[in-house]
């Protein structure tokens, strides 16, 4: 998600949202990066990306944004920041995508804006219920996840939870999931993802018996000159 700066307005006149997802569109081709549903409002976008590499997500969006900054600026004749800050971003299950993939598309139907998600023209509802990709977006992954997009809509409402557990990631940073994928992703990083306990470090008994931090030893005293690089 990426929201406005002091959470105001990114999108101003008619046609800013077409040229914004044209620039995003752009870099996130450049940039390898498949976007699988997308809904702006009026002061923040949400956006569900897959990049295949580290750094094509911060490309993407980076230049995208920087791009639409500039022509919002030029435009306006004004300086500054448009948005506020860096994009939030979270990794997550299916579990947790599916929330999302969900939430994200009703989002102007929680916010009163309109009755159905298929009348905001902003988001990606309308080509997942066609089941057509756009030059914005692939349908299908999350057609192959969902089904009959209509009926995964209509839904009874069970992921509240989920969506709420992937925003509070947001601030954090820190991926969202079950026990068993968070540790398959960390077994596969090859670090720890998950909170770890706060608190002092337990103390280490010496060879005397006491307790205390470990003995440090000192450094051999040689004549040899270190070495220059």
């Amino acid at each position: 998600m990426q929201r406005g700066n002091r959470r105001e307005a990114i999108f101003f006149e008619a046609g800013d949202q077409e040229i914004y997802l044209d620039l995003l569109a752009e870099q996130l081709r450049r940039c390898g990066v498949a976007c699988w549903t997308y809904c702006l409002m009026k002061d923040h976008v949400h956006l569900i990306l897959t990049p295949s590499d580290e750094t094509g997500l911060s490309r993407a969006l980076g230049e995208a944004h920087r791009r639409y900054t500039s022509f919002i600026g030029s435009r306006n004749r004004w300086t500054g920041h448009l948005f506020q800050g860096r994009f939030s971003s979270v990794a997550m299950d299916e579990d947790h995508l599916l929330a999302a993939l969900r939430s994200v598309a009703l989002k102007p139907v929680m916010a009163q804006l309109v009755g159905s998600a298929e009348d905001w023209l902003w988001s990606s509802v309308r080509a997942h219920l066609a089941g057509k990709s756009t030059k914005y977006v692939d349908v299908e992954p999350a057609l192959d996840r969902v089904g009959a997009f209509a009926d995964f809509l209509g839904a009874a409402d069970e992921t509240d939870d989920l969506w709420n557990a992937v925003l509070k990631s947001e601030v954090t940073g820190r991926p969202v999931g079950s026990p068993t994928w968070l540790r398959a992703l960390e077994d596969r990083l090859g670090y720890t993802v998950t909170p770890q306990k706060r608190g002092p470090k337990p103390k280490v008994k010496t060879s005397d018996g006491a307790r205390g931090s470990p003995p440090v030893p000192r450094p051999k005293r040689t004549n040899s000159k270190p070495h220059k690089k």
